[in-house]
């Protein structure tokens, strides 16, 4: 290949980039939903006094959040935070108070993940999205129980 046909298809292919659409960095609703879900996570990892008859549970939730803040994450939507970024957990809540509030988090970020989409390439996003938030809502659901029973 000459050099000329080298330079067409560079133009090409940067032409091709900038005409194809992509979403915006700063997307609000899933700007939101990225904070609470690092927030939940912080709130669901475990602690030294935490005893180990529901941290299964515990794990898979923290596992379907990073599943859920990795699919945004992927579609280029970033806060600017480190990935293991999480607020400071209250020190003075319980245990079960935690996950309660992690399951909180968890559904205000659904709430923002649900938003219709007004951009084709989101769609399938919005859904792996809100099934890892399901996921990690019923496994911190299980946890509670777990708790609360004992």
């Amino acid at each position: 290949m000459d050099l000329m046909s080298l330079r067409w298809i560079a133009v090409a292919g940067a032409a091709l980039l900038a005409a194809t659409p992509s979403l915006a960095v700063d997307h609000p609703a899933y700007l939101h939903a990225l904070s609470d879900l690092e927030d939940a996570r912080g709130h669901l990892q475990p602690l030294p006094t935490d005893s180990a008859d529901h941290l299964l549970e515990q794990e898979h939730a923290v596992d379907n959040i990073n599943m859920a803040i990795a699919e945004i994450n992927k579609a280029n939507i970033r806060d600017g935070k480190d990935i293991h970024y999480h607020p400071p957990v209250d020190a003075t809540l319980t245990r079960t108070g935690r996950f309660h509030h992690a399951l909180e988090l968890l559904e205000k970020a659904k709430k923002d993940a649900s938003y219709e989409e007004d951009q084709a390439n989101t769609q399938g996003l919005q859904g792996r999205v809100l099934r890892h938030i399901d996921d990690a809502e019923y496994s911190v659901r299980h946890a509670i129980e777990i708790i609360e029973k004992h």
